[in-house]
């Protein structure tokens, strides 16, 4: 996530500095770089969520140690 900020942080300066300067983005080495740089990022973001949510239900339902009981409940169905 942090790499996600940081790659985002520095397309918007990118950007800042083409309005300002008014200058135009539309080199093929600069496209492809935003292209495989958006990709990894992509990547990398999906891969965290994945393991969040594979880590969400390790706990929740693999584990069996649930300290509410409602909640217990609502999970079991």
């Amino acid at each position: 996530m942090g790499l996600q900020v940081v790659w985002s942080f520095g397309l918007a300066l990118l950007d800042a500095y083409a309005l300002i300067g008014k200058k135009v983005l539309h080199n093929h080495v600069l496209v492809s770089l935003f292209v495989v740089g958006d990709w990894v990022t992509a990547t990398l973001s999906l891969a965290a969520a994945s393991a969040s949510a594979g880590v969400t239900v390790l706990f929740f339902n693999d584990l069996g140690h649930c300290h509410f009981r409602r909640e217990c409940d609502r999970l079991d169905t």
